[in-house]
């Protein structure tokens, strides 16, 4: 890769970087607010021995008042955790389509901004990967962390926990929240970055012949099977072929989760000189 190409992958990783600290930060606060309303809650029914039973929340409905408070908080924490996605995925389309039309015009000495597509951001993030579009990942991620919380705090009453150890259970269902966050910002800027390169160089394609060539990582964490594509070259209107027959116009691009998800290949294109 040349130096303009590794500048804009830095300029990519820059901006899913920042998205990502935004999310972990949002988790935090929402933590904080959780084990807010726990230790207020230790501290007007816990006994002596710093014990909060179920028998006492059940009392006046504060169980259900503090399930109610967990929905809350979650629900607007996933609110602004995929506003954060999305503009993150917004951010790395454009840097992606811009950067990468630029490279061509500085490989050619010629404009070819005014034959490229222009890009559909919106459809482009929104678009359904392995079957189902980000957006729906994160509903079922946010019913799975409610109820996976409630649990918690449930299993911990009925236990007689402390509120040392019941801030503990939050802590990790939390962490567990951010976590699945983190993989839809990873794997879904992966897509959207080969996505846009491939949509915004159609038109271009159809006038200038081009190549593009398969990178891998080269490290401990790259797949074997994406190990064997690197420096795989083919013509741009041509798919790669992985070596289980899995075809693919880019890196994060199959459709099929065990390639997808946490890939971290790269695409770069070529003009094709006569």
């Amino acid at each position: 890769m040349n130096k303009q190409t590794r500048n804009l992958e830095r300029q990519v990783d820059k901006l899913l970087g920042a998205g990502g600290r935004a999310i972990t930060l949002k988790h935090l606060m929402a933590l904080d607010k959780l084990r807010k309303e726990l230790a207020t809650a230790y501290e007007k029914y816990a006994d002596e021995d710093g014990k909060l039973t179920q028998e006492e929340m059940v009392k006046y409905d504060r169980l259900k008042k503090l399930d109610k408070t967990i929905e809350s908080v979650v629900k607007e924490l996933y609110k602004e955790t995929s506003a954060e996605i999305r503009a993150s995925l917004r951010g790395v389309a454009r840097t992606t389509a811009d950067g990468t039309i630029s490279l061509l015009e500085q490989q050619t000495g010629r404009k070819v901004r005014g034959i490229a597509k222009d890009l559909d951001v919106d459809k482009l993030i929104n678009t359904e990967m392995a079957g189902l579009k980000w957006t729906e990942r994160m509903n079922k991620s946010r019913a799975d962390t409610i109820w996976n919380i409630q649990r918690e705090i449930k299993a911990g009453l009925s236990q007689g926990d402390t509120y040392g150890t019941m801030a503990k259970r939050l802590k990790k269902e939390i962490d567990s929240s951010a976590g699945k966050a983190m993989q839809i910002v990873r794997t879904e800027g992966h897509r959207v970055k080969s996505q846009a390169v491939v949509e915004s160089l159609e038109s271009v394609a159809k006038r200038v012949k081009m190549t593009k060539t398969w990178h891998s990582s080269r490290d401990e964490r790259t797949r074997e099977s994406h190990l064997r594509m690197h420096g795989m070259t083919v013509p741009f209107e041509e798919d790669f072929i992985l070596p289980d027959g899995t075809r693919t116009e880019a890196p994060g691009l199959t459709g099929v989760a065990e390639h997808d998800i946490n890939c971290r290949c790269i695409m770069t294109v070529d003009i094709v000189r006569e």
